[in-house]
């Protein structure tokens, strides 16, 4: 490995041979001797990798682990999640949110039983045509599940580098993204490259931390133009923060004389495709209005706030004292029994919501 090999547009002290190898070191004998025990950790097994790799995407993981160790108990390999149903499903990711991942996963699977024989296979590139795959994911379960000399880029990663490196780019542009691209992949070693990058993802999360770095712990810090220039907070670089649109909706909780609960199933191209939820609108009257119920009949019964994408919803859930009469013509509305909601797929804050009123009934 050349130090022509990296990007000499910046002015960085691991651009020899020499301190490419340092770093290399340095960061392979921490992690060895820092890793956090987590339970992924401790297995080869692609599939298991995999399903980590995707349910710690935008998740923490602490809340992880026990989706993680729930999920192999019902899914343990490929051909057990190809063969579930959707609903069953996404009835074990409930909890984690962006459900898109839990699909993708589901269809992946599928994939990898019809086109691979229930193995996943040993090459970034046919990872890559594999649903739910993208470039980061294949390099981390190429690297870590296979060995492959293949690099990976998330947030931890490019914190670090951008620090490293002192890259005063903006992040967000696709020039400055494919410059850490060729970076993550030119610092790689020639063995333990899925320590390696679990490394540099350790790293990140619990030293090199986006606020207060903790600088004084980190192997590589005489390393890091950042740290040495006392600018580390100041990578990376991005662009303003988008703004937060913040809402009100209101839902209810609507009974018939059998004591059902009435839901609507959330169609392809909404806001929780797939998912169940209570009736909701943005708009109270037109709510009542719907369901030819007045106002002066209904009862607040709590209010939750619940973020999604860039908006912020204020959710003032409203009950009827009485049966529900009327429903509008044509609607998606089903009527759901205590348990049928128990084996449906709501988003957190309706199933904590649907929670606290039967909690409410004991």
């Amino acid at each position: 490995m050349g130090a022509s090999k990296l990007d000499t547009h910046y002015s960085v002290r691991i651009q020899t041979m020499k301190n490419i190898s340092k770093f290399q070191k340095k960061i392979l004998g921490w992690y060895q001797a820092a890793k956090r025990d987590l339970p992924w950790r401790q297995t080869k097994d692609p599939y298991k990798i995999l399903v980590s790799e995707i349910m710690l995407q935008q998740t923490q993981v602490d809340t992880v682990i026990p989706y993680y160790h729930r999920w192999l108990k019902r899914f343990p390999d490929f051909e057990k999640l190809a063969a579930a149903e959707e609903a069953e499903v996404l009835k074990h990711w409930q909890g984690l949110g962006y459900y898109r991942r839990a699909k993708m996963l589901h269809r992946n699977a599928q994939q990898v039983c019809a086109q691979h024989a229930g193995k996943l296979p040993q090459d970034a590139q046919t990872l890559l045509s594999l649903p739910g795959i993208g470039r980061y994911t294949a390099g981390a379960v190429g690297s870590i599940a296979f060995g492959l000399k293949v690099p990976l880029l998330d947030g931890n990663v490019i914190r670090i580098l951008t620090r490293i490196f002192a890259i005063s780019k903006n992040v967000a542009d696709k020039n400055t993204l494919e410059r850490l691209w060729k970076i993550s992949k030119n610092i790689l070693p020639n063995k333990n490259v899925g320590d390696f990058n679990q490394a540099l993802m350790e790293l990140g999360a619990t030293v090199c931390f986006p606020r207060s770095p903790n600088c004084a712990n980190c192997p590589v810090s005489d390393l890091c133009e950042g740290h040495l220039s006392g600018k580390a907070e100041s990578y990376p670089v991005k662009s303003p923060a988008q703004k937060i649109t913040k809402m009100n909706e209101h839902a209810f909780i609507f009974r018939d004389k059998e004591n059902r609960l009435l839901v609507k199933k959330q169609k392809t191209g909404e806001r929780w495709a797939d998912l169940w939820t209570l009736p909701h609108f943005e708009n109270l009257n037109e709510g009542l209005s719907n369901f030819k119920v007045k106002k002066n009949d209904l009862k607040k019964l709590r209010t939750d706030k619940h973020g999604f994408t860039r908006y912020q919803i204020t959710l003032n859930t409203f009950t009827l004292g009485e049966p529900l009469k009327k429903i509008v013509k044509k609607s998606d509305y089903v009527w759901m029994t205590k348990k049928e909601l128990s084996r449906s797929t709501f988003p957190a804050v309706y199933q904590k919501i649907i929670d606290g009123v039967m909690q409410h009934e004991h």
